[in-house]
């Protein structure tokens, strides 16, 4: 975890008084609406899901290169609108823009100015104040790097059609001038494992898609692959792209061919490892008007 989020996470930590509680590595909890769940998911996995995506991103592993250059690429400049879904406690953001930090601070990525306006979704609401502080804490730093960001969040049931259609609306007000749109879901199999949520959200993101037909787009799912549930909802949601959304592209077509690993992840409160694993599936949609 870089040091500019570590500092950010440790204060929240301090702040809400989990800082003992989150020293001891645990894995199991998925979080949840209740604010018990929600602090034990932030006290408990935050580190884990934070290196799911940074390993994502900068992962030394050839199955995630290309993954790791769209994403890099889409973040290097200009205006961005990212969907963040189901967001928790804010996880993938931060690690997302606390590695662009660093890979500019580096001097590995320009300095080029950009804009992220992030549209942040998630059933609990002590999940999103969470967030709110978090991105909040790292805004003033990013700026530094010439990265600048705005932020929506919504309580949002991912079962409910209506939330999806006010979730995609305020995502679209926020990034009206944005020259991309990036949509990652995230740590999202646990909850999916429930057939009738599944069934549900199947349909919900089904509206999601097909009003991003006329947009640059880039589509991330990541999740753990440290239990099957992880490849199992992933097979599901190519099934729902070839099914009906075939003008995504695939970033590869087959599922042996999807992008997976397991690596060590550093505690960022007691420097011990423990294992975890990431895979991912991508989709594309470059749109130009003619």
């Amino acid at each position: 975890m870089p040091s500019v989020l570590q500092d950010a996470y440790i204060a929240k930590l301090t702040q809400m008084d989990l800082l003992e509680s989150a020293c001891v590595h645990e894995s199991g909890p998925i979080g949840g609406a209740s604010k018990d769940d929600t602090l034990k998911h932030f006290a408990k996995r935050f580190t884990a899901s934070v290196g799911r995506v940074q390993y994502t991103m900068l992962g030394d592993d050839n199955a995630f290169s290309a993954v790791s250059g769209e994403l890099l690429t889409s973040f290097s400049s200009g205006h961005v609108a990212l969907l963040d879904i189901p967001c928790g406690t804010g996880a993938m953001a931060c690690a997302l823009i606390a590695n662009l930090i660093v890979l500019r601070e580096s001097s590995l990525l320009p300095k080029l100015p950009l804009h992220i306006s992030i549209c942040a979704g998630d059933y609990s609401t002590h999940a999103l104040e969470i967030y709110e502080d978090m991105i909040g804490n790292l805004a003033s730093i990013a700026k530094t790097q010439g990265i600048t960001l705005s932020l929506s969040t919504m309580e949002w049931d991912a079962s409910n059609p209506e939330h999806m259609q006010r979730l995609v609306d305020t995502w679209f007000a926020s990034g009206l001038e944005a020259n991309e749109h990036v949509v990652v879901v995230t740590d999202f199999s646990g909850a999916l494992k429930d057939s009738n949520l599944s069934q549900a959200f199947n349909v919900c993101f089904g509206e999601l898609l097909s009003r991003l037909y006329k947009k640059h787009v880039l589509v991330v799912w990541i999740e753990p692959s440290s239990t099957k549930d992880g490849d199992r909802i992933l097979q599901k949601v190519v099934g729902w792209f070839k099914t009906s959304f075939s003008w995504f592209g695939a970033s590869h077509q087959t599922a042996d061919a999807r992008p997976s690993a397991l690596f060590n992840n550093k505690h960022v409160l007691n420097d011990q490892s423990f294992r975890s694993g990431v895979c991912l599936e991508m989709f594309q949609r470059w749109w130009r008007k003619t």
